[in-house]
């Protein structure tokens, strides 16, 4: 099968899409997002505009264009709040778009943006996953602006430590959730035809074979490293599993980030001691700087791992629930998706990366111990450098002394030859004096000398 142009693959009406990431929360942060939304005594509606209001009372988001409200709808305090917004802006393409999606944010760090999907490019029946593809993409810029809008200071810290300065661009898994996907075709003929393949990894990145699969009551499944499609005319009956197997991915995804940060440092911390070895002393300000970053990122470190291990125990809360409560559909989803091993997966990465910043630990401290021996031995030699300018000092003090005494020139003779008075320094007229004046000099600087190599300050002493 071959083709020649885009647009091949088409969603039916309303697809439903949910963007799921994953974010260190917990309970006081919850809270200070209830805050911010205007959430924890009332339900009100918030406006969002293009500037960030440094008022702690209010919500603001950067956007291309300040059309956006936002109106809490529901939540529980310290376990999770729900919130709604409406986004009108120009996409990636010039078309106009309206995005309206619901955003619910978890204790567990878990935060979805939900919308269904009503017109792309002036179509309403069927949407094209090009044209989805060019949605998401603003869709995800859209939400990550808003969120970091809405994340306190901490937070902020432990994303732009994961995703070295560009959380505004951090990834994102996504769900999409839509009755048919057109052509039909069984799951297979989606993955090994090229065209369909390269439409559909605009949406799901790159597939996993092993989670394309097709359901005992028809529905599919194609899902990959970015995101999935499932096309269902019963959705609605696994979207638990399916949000579940979203919030594994999310989480995954935050890991294998965080991952990527920690080699990251890995390689600067070995940057560091080859310029301890090869530029020493003369980069030390900027050793001692770098070290301190790092050491602030390696404690970082151990707080996100923190946080992801809790996220981690509410998966394998939430997981027994399901299976409890679940119908025959989940069960036959869940084992295929093989939910258990996603949730076990992201516990043992947790305990892998416990491994990786203990090492880092041990790392970051065996460089300050190179540094700090590094700047011992630049004071030794400091010290030694004062110790030798002292003793030159000393040995010169007393001889100035002579010669600036007898630089005072008061002379004992008048010009006529008559005595002025016998204490003026007649030994400027002994044929001698000036030999003298040297020899006792001499005599001075060698006594100064004995004495200072006697204990030990000019080279060991020999008995």
């Amino acid at each position: 099968m071959s083709h020649d142009h885009k647009n091949l693959l088409f969603l039916g009406a309303n697809p439903k899409v949910t963007l799921a990431e994953w974010i260190p929360f917990g309970t006081n942060n919850l809270i200070l997002l209830e805050e911010k939304l205007e959430a924890h005594n009332k339900w009100g509606e918030c406006m969002l505009t293009a500037f960030i209001d440094n008022d702690p009372e209010t919500a603001t988001v950067e956007l291309d264009e300040p059309e956006t409200k936002v109106t809490p709808v529901d939540g529980k305090d310290g376990e999770w709040v729900a919130f709604q917004a409406e986004v009108n802006y120009k996409a990636t393409g010039g078309e106009d778009q309206v995005e309206r999606f619901t955003t619910r944010v978890g204790e567990g760090g878990v935060v979805t943006c939900d919308l269904e999907l009503l017109e792309t490019n002036g179509n309403t029946e069927r949407h094209s996953l090009d044209d989805l593809a060019k949605v998401l993409a603003d869709l995800v810029e859209d939400t990550s602006s808003m969120m970091n809008t809405l994340l306190n200071n901490f937070q902020r810290r432990l994303l732009d430590l994961v995703y070295c300065h560009q959380a505004s661009q951090r990834d994102k898994y996504v769900l999409i959730l839509a009755e048919e996907l057109l052509p039909e075709h069984g799951v297979q003929v989606y993955l090994e035809d090229p065209a369909y393949l390269a439409e559909l990894q605009q949406i799901v990145g790159r597939p996993f074979h092993t989670d394309a699969l097709t359901l005992k009551d028809g529905s599919k499944l194609i899902a990959g490293t970015n995101g999935a499609v499932f096309i269902s005319k019963n959705g609605e009956t696994y979207r638990r599993v399916l949000e579940l197997y979203c919030f594994a991915e999310s989480v995954q995804s935050f890991l294998t980030n965080t991952f990527s940060r920690m080699w990251m440092t890995w390689d600067r911390l070995s940057k560091v001691k080859e310029m301890i070895r090869s530029e020493g002393i003369r980069s030390i300000m900027e050793i001692q700087d770098t070290i301190s970053e790092l050491s602030g990122d390696i404690s970082m470190f151990d707080t996100i791992l923190a946080y992801v291990k809790r996220a981690a125990a509410k998966g394998d809360e939430i997981l027994p629930a399901i299976r409890n409560e679940s119908l025959s559909e989940e069960e036959d989803l869940m084992s295929a998706l093989r939910l258990g091993d996603e949730v076990r997966k992201i516990r043992n990465r947790v305990n892998d990366a416990n491994l990786i910043v203990e090492g880092l630990e041990k790392e970051i401290q065996s460089v300050k111990e190179l540094a700090q021996t590094l700047g011992e031995k630049e004071t030794y030699r400091i010290s030694q450098f004062m110790n030798a300018l002292t003793i030159v000092s000393v040995i010169v003090l007393p001889l100035s002394l002579i010669t600036g005494f007898y630089g005072m020139n008061f002379q004992a003779y008048a010009p006529a030859g008559e005595i002025v008075h016998p204490y003026n320094m007649p030994e400027l007229y002994m044929p001698l004096g000036y030999l003298g004046a040297i020899a006792v000099m001499g005599l001075v600087a060698a006594v100064q000398v004995l004495y200072f190599r006697r204990k030990g300050l000019l080279g060991q002493h020999k008995r």
